[in-house]
C-alpha cells in the first residue's frame, strides 16, 4: 500500500530541462535552414526574372527580324512587357538596365542594346 502512495506520475526537473534543450537545438537548426531556404528561393527568383527578360527581348527581336525590317533597339525595348510578377522594379526598367526587388532583396541589372546581329541581353 505504501508503494502506491509514493508512485507519483509526472516529469522530473531534469527531464523537463532535457526536453527544453532538445527543442531549442531543433528550433535553432530549423531557423538556419529556413533562412538558407529563403535566400536560395530569392536568388532563384532573380535568375528566373533575368531569363524571362532575355526571352522577351529575343522574342521581340526575332519578331522584328522576321518582318524583314530592322527596327532600332529603342522600338524593340518599347514593345516589351516588363511585368515580372513577384519581382518589382525599384527603378527602371530603362534601356540600360534597372533595379529589381524581390522580398526586400535588390538586384542591379544591366542591359546591352540589341543590334542587327542579336537581341539585347540582361545581366546581373
Amino acid at each position: 500500500m505504501l508503494s502506491k502512495l509514493t508512485n507519483q506520475q509526472g516529469f522530473t526537473l531534469i527531464e523537463m530541462v532535457a526536453v527544453m534543450v532538445i527543442v531549442g537545438i531543433m528550433a535553432s537548426v530549423g531557423v538556419v535552414k529556413y533562412e538558407r531556404f529563403t535566400k536560395t528561393a530569392i536568388e532563384n527568383e532573380f535568375y528566373i526574372a533575368l531569363r524571362e527578360l532575355n526571352v522577351r527581348e529575343s522574342l521581340h527581336f526575332f519578331d522584328a527580324r522576321l518582318s524583314d525590317t530592322y527596327i532600332d533597339d529603342e522600338n524593340i525595348f518599347d514593345r516589351i512587357n516588363f511585368d515580372l510578377g513577384a519581382a518589382r522594379w525599384r527603378s527602371g526598367p530603362a534601356s540600360t538596365g534597372g533595379q529589381l526587388q524581390i522580398q526586400g532583396a535588390v538586384a542591379v541589372l544591366s542591359r546591352a542594346e540589341s543590334s542587327r546581329a542579336g537581341p539585347a541581353q540582361w545581366t546581373k
